[in-house]
């Protein structure tokens, strides 16, 4: 009866990828991927850093990289909201727009003003509160 062993796919001194098996892991994938076992008394997650003999979690990020991750998720949501305002104003500038697209236009603009508005929340950037967008998303 073969054992079950535990493999971490590590790339650039990070764990990418977790994977169990009884097999011969250097049989399974190509040769260029780097497999480690890992040992049954290490809980080890993706994204943890291997040393080459070890495994240890990741240290927290700062607050600076904390803030430029929040930065980049608000970008990305105030293009997505703006994507949804964009028709919407359209009706409304071409003096089309329906009660319904009137409220959802509201809706939008106000999401992306509180998206704005995060910098200022008193737990920035530590412990965000992001906005519920208008469709629930």
């Amino acid at each position: 009866v073969r054992m079950m062993k535990a493999y971490a796919r590590v790339d650039k001194g990070r764990v990418l990828e977790l994977f169990a098996t009884d097999g011969d892991i250097d049989e399974m994938f190509h040769p260029s991927l780097i497999w480690v076992e890992v040992p049954s008394s290490v809980n080890v997650c993706e994204g943890w850093l291997y040393s080459g003999n070890d495994f240890s979690e990741p240290p927290l990020p700062s607050n600076a990289e904390l803030a430029d991750t929040a930065r980049e998720k608000r970008a990305a949501l105030m293009v997505w909201a703006a994507g949804q305002i964009a028709p919407l104003q359209d009706a409304v500038d071409l003096d089309e727009a329906t009660s319904e697209e009137l409220a959802a236009l509201s809706a939008w603009k106000q999401y992306r003003v509180l998206l704005n508005r995060i910098e200022q929340q008193q737990a920035w950037p530590t412990d965000i509160q992001w906005p519920l967008a208008p469709d629930g998303q």
